[in-house]
């Protein structure tokens, strides 16, 4: 999840080089790319929470489920307060259909806001499914579900958090290893330098002491 978070709010660096120009016109792009996408999805979250009763019956199965195993996957707290009719789950999930597809609109965590969306709009892609004859209607909720898990996987460019971490340590790593080099090489010239100067003085020392030199 922090890997989502970091790039949610990333900026775009993948499809420009530094001072080409091209960092704001691409990020004014995909801002209206996802605002395209995210307008059906606010359009509908309205529809569900200003006429919930159009969506009572498809949502009534969905509904009976959540409430005969929320009280044993929810805690207490969290399942004494959903609402305790069908219309209130509606509006509820109009909710968050809304907040989802806001966040990924504007940027604001927005592959977090794209996984919420999605995780709010599977429900409906399953009712469909299991229409007698969805026909095209089922292509369409797939099509904007993909559309969505495409949002919620891009990361824009921007590597992961894993990935810029095994970096730095390859890095830091490769680093150590040509200081330990740099170090070996330095206490090999010391060595071999005092070497030459033991070698030098002693010389010296056998020239001054030969009786050829008194």
């Amino acid at each position: 999840m922090a890997e989502f978070l970091d790039a949610g709010c990333g900026e775009d660096n993948s499809l420009m080089y530094p001072g080409d120009g091209r960092k704001e016109p691409m990020k004014f792009l995909r801002f209206i790319f996802r605002s395209l996408l995210a307008s059906y999805f606010i359009a509908d979250g309205l529809q569900a929470l200003t006429s919930p009763e159009r969506f009572v019956d498809d949502a009534q199965p969905l509904v009976s489920a959540v409430r005969s195993r929320g009280d044993k996957v929810l805690p207490p707290g969290i399942h004494r307060k959903l609402p305790t009719s069908t219309q209130g789950f509606v509006r509820l999930h109009g909710i968050v259909q809304i907040l989802g597809a806001f966040m990924m609109a504007t940027g604001f965590f927005r592959r977090l806001g794209a996984m919420i969306l999605a995780a709010s709009y599977a429900p409906k892609v399953s009712v469909v499914a299991q229409e007698k004859t969805p026909g095209i209607a089922l292509f369409r909720e797939c099509a904007l579900l993909g559309g969505v898990l495409i949002e919620a996987a891009d990361s824009q460019g921007k590597p992961r958090r894993a990935w810029v971490r095994d970096v730095h340590k390859q890095a830091a790593q490769q680093q150590r290893a040509d200081k330990r080099k740099d170090q070996a090489r330095q206490r090999a010239f010391h060595k071999q330098q005092d070497k030459f100067t033991s070698r030098r003085m002693h010389r010296l020392s056998e020239i001054l002491s030969s009786p050829e030199t008194h």
